[in-house]
């Protein structure tokens, strides 16, 4: 009977080992599963980071075209712009190598106008025969 009682012990505990390993394994299963479907929301989640960096990086190689073509631009229109403001300085450059004589104007007073010497002027101007009559309309060199 002792023996008999302790076969019935035996085969309990080894019915209750492989229950307890049952529900381990069960516990393993769900567990796997639950990290299974954890790792594929995971990956979903890095696949989208993924294409939003390569929108990201298309559309920044996009600005970045632009931005090029900007500066190109801006530096065609800079060179243009020197371009005419040296056109502009030089029609000025010219424009100041004349003078035309008004009413009251004398050589002393366009000299000091044009900011050079009154000799000089007179130098400038060799037709001027009487430098005290200047006729209204005459076109003379300042430079």
């Amino acid at each position: 009977m002792k023996q008999t009682k302790n076969i019935i012990l035996v085969a309990s505990l080894m019915s209750t080992l492989v229950l307890t390993g049952c529900a381990s394994n069960d516990e393993l299963i769900a567990q796997q599963k639950n990290q299974t479907e954890q790792i594929s929301a995971l990956e979903s989640k890095v696949g989208t980071l993924e294409s939003k960096v390569n929108t990201l990086e298309t559309e920044l190689q996009s600005q970045k075209d632009t931005d090029s073509e900007i500066y190109q631009t801006v530096r065609k229109l800079d060179a243009e712009q020197n371009e005419l403001k040296a056109q502009a300085q030089k029609q000025v450059d010219e424009a100041v190598m004349y003078y035309t004589i008004k009413q009251d104007d004398t050589l002393y007073s366009i000299a000091r106008e044009q900011g050079i010497a009154l000799e000089d002027l007179l130098q400038l101007n060799p037709q001027i025969d009487n430098p005290k009559r200047l006729l209204i309309g005459d076109v003379i060199n300042t430079k």
